[in-house]
């Protein structure tokens, strides 16, 4: 009998190992064939819910859980792709200088830091069907004004990605290196193609007043900002692509011939197309930057000069805008355009971008004993490989300036480092 019994026992464990094992291998096949199916976007209908951020290293977004199949496909993009690859220095502001918020720089459809929370931030919805469903406006105010960005922003991911900008900070500036408070000198020599003058009423069409006037209002700011939208008139800067369709642009508010504020924007269509003459908006640009360079001082012009013949690599003019002698002239040529240096693009051959932010006489006592006419000029420059007298950022020259012939040249410039300015 105990051998009978004990040979049943053994059966009965041996069919319970069997069906238990048999469950088991089902589930792994069923989670193998789920991870299968979704290698790179993790399911919404999995992720459990939970009061803490989900950051996500991916770059697809998330699809959120109410989404019906049939519209999953508006989530077939990368951020990369739909944003940070469409990036250019051209619509950026810098504003490390003037804030002490966010170092660095902005550009648009650049990657905004969520966990600033120095920052305010008002939500609030899209009104499109496609990503992303929300929007992130984050702010603040200083004694020297405000700065409002604009986000698209991915709640599942918690990723939010730059597609507005705005400034009244007196110095924050475009990589052109016009700020608030240029002179309108300043804006239409550094934006020779695709600027359109606006009459005030013409630049409130398109600007964001409704929603930044609501912030002011919440925020009990109105005192600090109630002179936001106090200006003039207005220049449009619109470089528009018809082959790519690309729609970004700037405007610059200003008043009393001078920028008071900065706006950068991506329209979802084409801005002062309907109802606005464009032929005419920019013959008017043209009128008025050919009385400010009428009105630019001979030192002021030289300066400009200088800075567009490096920017754009062209050595026959700079080097004509020094007092050199023909062989000083020749050896400098023979350095300047070797094909060996052009393609290091190292120091001043590697610049790729170059604005005059400020020229004044010089308050250095020993730079004043360079010469007659000494100034201090500050050059913000982009430069791919750096060297000892040309690097990224804002550097400060000393100019030394003589008069040869009544013709103003350049004598010598002198590096004095990366700077702030003042």
């Amino acid at each position: 009998m105990k051998i009978k019994f004990k040979f049943i026992l053994f059966i009965a464990i041996g069919i319970v190992t069997i069906i238990l094992f048999g469950l088991l291998n089902e589930n792994n096949i069923k989670d193998s064939k789920q991870a299968l199916s979704q290698p790179d976007i993790p399911s919404a209908e999995s992720t459990s819910p939970s009061t803490e951020p989900y950051i996500t290293t991916l770059d697809k977004p998330m699809i959120p859980k109410n989404v019906h199949e049939d519209l999953h496909y508006l989530w077939d993009f990368t951020f990369s792709g739909r944003y940070v690859a469409r990036m250019t220095d051209d619509f950026s502001l810098s504003l490390a200088e003037i804030t002490g918020q966010g170092q660095g720089t902005y550009t648009l459809f650049d990657h905004f830091d969520v966990e600033d929370h120095t920052i305010k931030v008002l939500s609030y919805e899209s009104d499109n069907l496609a990503p992303p469903s929300q929007h992130n406006l984050y702010w603040f105010v200083s004694q020297n004004g405000g700065l409002f960005v604009d986000t698209d922003y991915y709640e599942l991911d918690n990723q939010a990605f730059i597609t507005y900008l705005w400034s009244n900070c007196e110095g924050i500036h475009t990589n052109k290196g016009v700020a608030v408070g240029s002179t309108e000198s300043n804006l239409l020599i550094a934006y020779e193609d695709d600027l359109y003058y606006l009459e005030k009423d013409e630049a409130l069409s398109a600007t964001r007043s409704n929603l930044l006037s609501y912030i002011d209002f919440i925020n009990k700011n109105l005192a600090t900002l109630e002179n936001k939208y106090d200006f003039e008139y207005a220049y449009i800067w619109q470089p528009f692509n018809p082959e790519t369709n690309e729609i970004r642009d700037i405007t610059f508010f200003m008043k009393q011939s001078k920028v008071v504020g900065i706006e950068l924007n991506t329209p979802p269509e084409l801005s002062h197309v309907y109802g606005y003459d464009r032929e005419r908006g920019l013959a008017l640009t043209d009128a008025m930057r050919a009385k400010a360079i009428k009105d630019l001082s001979p030192i002021e012009h030289l300066v400009i000069e200088y800075a567009n013949a490096l920017e754009n690599h062209q050595w026959d003019k700079m080097v004509s805008l020094f007092e050199y002698s023909e062989d000083e002239s020749a050896d400098l040529l023979k350095f300047l355009k070797d094909e060996e240096n052009e393609l290091k693009k190292e120091g001043i051959h590697g610049i790729n971008s170059i604005s005059v932010l400020k020229i004044e006489p010089t308050t250095d006592s020993n730079m004043r004993l360079k010469g007659e006419q000494v100034y201090d000029v500050y050059l913000e420059m982009s430069v791919e490989n750096p060297s000892e007298f040309y690097e990224n950022g804002v550097s400060l020259y000393s100019f030394v300036f003589k008069t040869v012939d009544n013709v103003l040249k350049i004598d010598t410039v002198y590096y004095r480092g990366l700077t702030k300015l003042p």
